[in-house]
């Protein structure tokens, strides 16, 4: 009776953590991830965005499917979009390892994208999102 009761805690524990990690992505969410998609490259033929079904050009290593460049291989674009958009949940929440809500756009890009290119990365997630530069995710987040 014990170990039936441990196996059902254990099971409910699993499907806690499934369900938090497969969040439905607020229309907020999706925005943010639709713009980092089209800052990635995402929609260009060919990039490494696309061929690796990862909207947000994610590294989170070897998933199963390999990399390209360091970049994390999905099965499918569902698979990557649903990877950024956690990754998104996680640094609107603040727990994120690396993000948190209080981080403007020229923070999150430095970070992001960690090159001289990240202004550029930055105006076309803002301009995207139609947001300062300076103004922060909470910011964008919580707006009405």
């Amino acid at each position: 009776m014990i170990v039936f009761i441990g196996i059902v805690i254990v099971l409910f524990i699993v499907g806690l953590a499934f369900v938090s990690k497969n969040v439905a992505p607020t229309d907020k969410v999706k925005a943010i991830a639709q713009a980092l998609a089209k800052a990635e490259g995402f929609y260009v033929p060919g990039s490494v965005p696309q061929r690796a079904h990862n909207p947000g050009d994610l590294k989170l290593g070897d998933v199963g499917n390999g990399d390209i460049s360091g970049k994390t291989i999905f099965l499918t674009d569902e698979d990557g979009w649903n990877a950024l958009y956690h990754q998104i949940n996680l640094m609107v929440s603040g727990e994120s390892e690396f993000y948190d809500p209080s981080m403007s756009w020229r923070d999150i890009a430095s970070i992001w994208v960690g090159t001289t290119d990240a202004n550029n990365w930055m105006l076309n997630v803002t301009n995207s999102l139609k947001v300062l530069p300076d103004s922060t995710l909470g910011d964008y987040v919580n707006a009405v």
